[in-house]
């Protein structure tokens, strides 16, 4: 995945768990958490299908929002990823 000049990590279960403090565990069929992972791309319908067939979970259809296009969609384990267009200026 290429995130620019962000580092993005992902931590499994079994490491956050070794950090010594609980955490809720994340599941597709539990209410979103109040946070997402956002991603930039010039097509955000074309990336929205490709998250869909990669098993993705639609949660928003793209839209135009305030002059940007924005979707939502869930991964595996029920975590909320939006696919946006930049702002514009």
């Amino acid at each position: 995945m290429n995130s620019g000049e962000t580092t993005l990590a992902f931590a499994s279960e079994d490491l956050a768990a070794s950090h010594g403090f609980p955490y809720r565990r994340a599941r597709p069929n539990s209410e979103p958490d109040a946070f997402e992972v956002a991603f930039r791309t010039g097509d955000v319908q074309a990336a929205h299908e490709h998250a869909l067939k990669a098993g993705a979970v639609d949660r928003a259809a793209p839209e135009k929002n305030l002059g940007q296009w924005v979707s939502y969609v869930a991964d595996l384990n029920g975590n909320t990823v939006e696919l946006c267009t930049p702002m514009c200026a």
